[in-house]
């Protein structure tokens, strides 16, 4: 309970501390959309690390081989989603700019709404379809072209059941990432609700998982391939967790 209390105190404190550098960066987005991305990110980035440290968190990435290089191209990351750390732990594993689909309730949050707009995420109104297909859409032609690389859960809210477990995957987005020719590449996270959902308001010491599965390129996938990516793609999410037993 005092780690958590501590955690959320450095949390609010950073955000108003660098306040001055978020309105020089939106100001900056004006003019240089990338440029102010990058200043986003990196501020996001030191935070997350101080927050993961706080939380005494020991990441485990495997298969990084897997992804492709950030500079060459960006692709739609498809992962479980278990706790508020998914966010954090998979920012701070990739190398360039990684965007989130989250809910707009978020855009409710002072400051944090600022570094999400400007690290490019996108906020979908889970009870408006039509919003939300826009929202997936411009996402990917994010990724398409080459502005940022999007992490999306289709589970649609964290996972509360029993570890290694996954919900069923929303169609929409895998469809839209399909319809848009993106590379998607699946993600499993493991034992990452140990860190805070699993006993909350304390936070637990705790080693998490998150594997890359093969990149799977849309474009050559048959019809009814397209028809079933939902289904593929929630499989392959399952056997990355699968192989991530043992090693948390």
């Amino acid at each position: 309970m005092i780690r958590f209390i501590i955690l959320l105190l450095l949390v609010i404190f950073y955000l108003i501390i660098t306040i001055p550098i978020w309105i020089i960066a939106l100001i900056l987005r004006l003019f240089n959309k990338h440029a102010a991305t990058m200043i986003g990110r990196g501020i996001a980035n030191f935070g997350f690390f101080v927050a993961k440290l706080m939380a005494g968190i020991k990441l485990k990435l495997e298969d990084m081989d897997k992804v492709p290089d950030s500079a060459v191209k960006k692709v739609v990351f498809i992962g479980n989603h278990r706790s508020f750390f998914d966010i954090i732990l998979s920012n701070l594993s990739y190398k360039g700019p990684l965007g989130f689909v989250a809910k707009k309730e978020l855009l409710l949050v002072p400051s944090l709404n600022v570094w999400m707009y400007l690290i490019n995420c996108r906020f979908i109104d889970r009870k408006n379809m039509k919003q939300s297909i826009k929202v997936l859409t411009d996402a990917c032609e994010d990724v398409n072209r080459g502005f940022s690389s999007m992490m999306i859960f289709p589970e649609g809210t964290r996972n509360k059941g029993k570890e290694g477990t996954i919900l069923k995957f929303h169609s929409a987005a895998l469809k839209i990432a399909v319809k848009a020719g993106c590379t998607i590449v699946p993600v499993g996270i493991s034992n990452s609700r140990s860190v805070f959902e699993a006993q909350f308001p304390a936070l637990k010491p705790s080693t998490v998982v998150i594997r890359y599965g093969d990149p799977i390129d849309t474009s050559a996938l048959s019809a009814e391939e397209k028809k079933n990516v939902a289904d593929t793609v929630s499989v392959k999410v399952q056997e990355l967790l699968d192989k991530n037993m043992g090693l948390y």
